[in-house]
């Protein structure tokens, strides 16, 4: 008669779970990392725009920025805060900088909500001259889940921006 006991079907099923468990938790992971990633990607695009635009003068957008600079433009400012998904950008003036506009960092999952790792304010100059301090604004992006940064947003005092 062939057949199997009882201890060899509890040991087969208990590796089995063991498996399944082990392989929902390295996937968990792949796919917090791939929704931070894809919301790094479009951060990063949007720093991107922002630079070119501060860079190519055409930095007053009405539907953004209200009225604009009054006085002297002098900076794009973009700014970010720890556990927030919001950020905002406004433009630095000589006489008063112009009205803030906040954003969301946007995931397709309710559920995962990606936000910012550190708080930080970026000052991106106008006409070619790079980035105000630091010589680097590194950002740390994460799930709302968890502390562990996925991914930093990094911006070079020459306005690259590279995710890493």
């Amino acid at each position: 008669m062939i057949g199997f006991t009882l201890v060899e079907v509890l040991i087969t099923v208990t590796l089995s779970f063991l498996l399944t468990g082990l392989g929902l938790v390295v996937y968990k992971d792949y796919y917090n990392r791939k929704i931070v990633k894809v919301v790094a990607d479009n951060w990063a695009k949007e720093l991107e725009l922002i630079i070119k635009e501060t860079d190519s003068g055409s930095v007053i957008r009405s539907e953004d920025m209200g009225a604009g600079c009054q006085g002297t433009f002098l900076a794009t400012v973009v700014e970010v805060t720890a556990g927030s998904k919001d950020y905002s950008i406004y433009l630095k003036c000589s006489q008063a900088n112009s009205n803030l506009i906040s954003r969301s960092l946007e995931t397709n999952d309710p559920a995962k909500v990606v936000v910012f790792g550190n708080s930080r304010s970026l000052e991106i100059l106008p006409l070619s001259k790079g980035v105000k301090d630091p010589v680097s604004f590194d950002i740390c992006l994460q799930t709302d889940q968890g502390n562990q940064c996925y991914y930093q947003v990094r911006v070079k005092k020459s306005g690259v921006v590279n995710v890493e």
